[in-house]
């Protein structure tokens, strides 16, 4: 893994390949995952309408149906045969309500065929229990029919509804002991029951209740409807009426077992989504207006998402199809745009190495061709700088040679002026002597450039070897006075600093006096700082002399020197706010103000 992360970090092919492969393999990913969710969609609403507009049409069939049974109903209500016949029964079983019976009967067996899918309709009174059915022809005498009917929920309801329809299951034999033919029906391990219609029969010509008429529909009916106009999933459907009564089912796995499956039914028609025994299913219910049934259909999303597999399939094949493509192209695309970058890489090492001789060829007019004539135009730059830098050390080892020939001149002097002083010595001169040993100290001094900055002290003591020598050349025509304080001779300084300025007073300032010149010089700690001042009490310097003087016209005539060059050489080592500053009135002297940072030698280093 370090690895991995190591080379990636530093190839810039490993990072480029990662960019075009996630800039090719994220979109398509992206459109993969939107294309299945897009068909998912379409096909989720697919099924929603279609499967809605086939329950439709299974509730207009069995509304249909229902309504068939209600007009068998209504006929045998209005027929004023059956109405004469049964105002006749009184329950004495004579001649006269025996063949009033079988006039009804005949009545209703007519009625019966009338209507597909009728398999039975009744009669019931208090005193009378009348059938006609495809393979019953007789009737009931039967004591205990009418009073084990009235004791059904559906008897109680109808009664009720005060001569409205009410729609109902045929209740279990077990529960209702008739000479009727109850019939059940095994529809995909599911046992249903036929569907009865049940209504007041009243006295058409005075609104007397004469009894209850019963018509009863066999519930193959039904499941030939559901059976022709199944959506064609494996989906589950179910008729329930108003207070939840399961009418019909066609329930194959077991999903409506659940009570998750019918919670929620509260609009007259809707779509939702239910998670029943684990699985999400797609609930489709609709309601009958002429019945109140709802009927509803659930089916998985497995089933709905299955034509979406095929999509899923093929946009998986095409993401990694694109994912191969898209590799084979970032390799190529990196490998072509970086084997500029390596032979660069490759060039450059051998510049490392001292080659400049290497020159990368490239006829591209891109970045990289910019690159690459940039590199050749430096290789050869840098050629050119090896060859003047030769040039140059050859140069400098020329001058060394000079400087060290040039050492010879000044040992050579220091030994003959040493040798004078001693013959001086020798014949009494001591003035000669002290002159040439002030000069060998000075020029000794002056001559060792090692040290750029020295302390005030032996920047004095050098001070006071000049002064030595002039004092002998002017006769003593001038003295000198130190006010030095002690705390200030270990400030360091640029080397010959006081030497040039005390020259200039020399030679400005007190050069037309014969006698009684004198020069100061104050060294002391003001705010911080180290000021040196020299003061001199001759004629003075006019404002044009001392713009010459600091313009450097004016040279030091032992060390050649100038007082501009003083002041560069301040401001230069130690800052712009540093530096000479001169007062001057003719005819009363000149004084100069050096200021320095107060800085010490302490163990090599200076300090502040």
């Amino acid at each position: 893994m370090n690895r991995l992360r190591h080379l990636f970090l530093r190839s810039i092919q490993a990072r480029l390949m990662t960019f075009i492969f996630v800039t090719i393999i994220l979109p398509l990913l992206f459109l993969g995952f939107m294309t299945f969710r897009a068909s998912s969609g379409i096909i989720e609403r697919s099924v929603t309408l279609n499967t809605s507009e086939t329950m439709d049409q299974v509730l207009d069939n069995i509304e249909f149906h229902l309504s068939g049974m209600e007009s068998v109903a209504t006929d045998i209500i209005f027929n004023y045969s059956i109405n004469s016949n049964l105002r006749k029964m009184s329950g004495r079983y004579d001649e006269a309500e025996i063949q009033a019976v079988n006039e009804i009967k005949a009545l209703l067996t007519k009625q019966l065929s009338m209507q597909d899918g009728i398999e039975s309709v009744f009669l019931i009174g208090d005193d009378y229990f009348l059938v006609s059915s495809s393979n019953t022809n007789r009737a009931s005498s039967l004591d205990h029919v009418p009073s084990l009917m009235k004791k059904q929920d559906w008897y109680r309801a109808t009664s009720e509804q005060g001569g409205k329809s009410y729609f109902t299951i045929v209740p279990d034999e077990t529960t209702e002991k008739t000479d009727v033919e109850t019939k059940s029906i095994v529809v995909d391990g599911e046992q249903n029951r036929p569907i009865r219609m049940a209504r007041l029969f009243r006295d058409i010509q005075t609104g007397n209740p004469l009894g209850l008429l019963g018509v009863d529909m066999d519930y193959r009916v039904i499941d030939a409807i559901v059976s022709r106009l199944h959506s064609g999933y494996n989906g589950s459907l179910i008729l329930v009426d108003e207070d939840g009564n399961t009418i019909y089912k066609r329930d194959p796995s077991q999903r409506f077992s659940s009570s998750a499956s019918l919670a929620g039914l509260k609009l007259v028609s809707g779509v939702d989504r239910v998670n029943v025994n684990g699985k999400r299913m797609l609930r489709i219910y609709r309601t009958s207006h002429l019945s109140g049934w709802k009927a509803v259909q659930l089916i998985p999303y497995s089933e709905i998402l299955a034509p979406v597999q095929f999509i899923k399939r093929l946009t998986l094949l095409l993401v990694l199809i694109c994912l191969a493509a898209s590799l084979v192209m970032a390799a190529f695309l990196s490998s072509r745009l970086v084997k500029p970058l390596k032979n660069l890489v490759r060039l450059i090492k051998k510049v490392q190495h001292g080659d400049l001789d290497v020159r990368l060829d490239t006829i591209r007019n891109d970045e990289i061709g910019y690159l690459s004539k940039n590199f050749n135009m430096m290789t050869a730059r840098l050629k050119e700088m090896r060859s003047e830098i030769y040039r140059e050390q050859e140069l400098k080892r020329q001058a060394e040679l000079s400087a060290l020939q040039a050492q010879i001149q000044p040992h050579f002097l220091y030994n003959t002026l040493d040798s004078i002083k001693w013959m001086a010595v020798i014949r009494g001169e001591q003035q000669i002597s002290d002159m040439i040993s002030a000069l060998v100290n000075l020029l000794r001094s002056s001559v060792n450039l090692g040290d750029e900055t020295i302390p005030l002290r032996r920047e004095i003591e050098n001070l006071k070897h000049y002064i030595h020598i002039q004092q002998m050349r002017y006769c003593h025509s001038f003295s000198i006075e130190y006010d030095v304080a002690e705390e200030v001779l270990d400030c360091v300084v640029p080397k010959l600093t006081l030497q040039p300025l005390v020259e200039n007073a020399l030679f400005h300032g007190l050069e037309a006096i014969e006698s009684g010149g004198l020069i100061t010089l104050e060294a002391k700690l003001e705010d911080g700082h180290l000021v040196c001042r020299i003061v001199d009490n001759g004629k003075g310097m006019s404002a044009d002399l001392i713009k010459d003087v600091l313009a450097g016209r004016f040279q030091s005539r032992f060390s050649g020197i100038s007082v501009k060059n003083v002041h560069e050489r301040l401001q230069l080592h130690c800052g712009l706010q540093y530096g000479l500053t001169f007062q001057s009135t003719e005819g009363k002297g000149t004084t100069v103000t050096v200021r320095f940072p107060a800085l010490r030698l302490k163990g090599g280093a200076q300090i502040a």
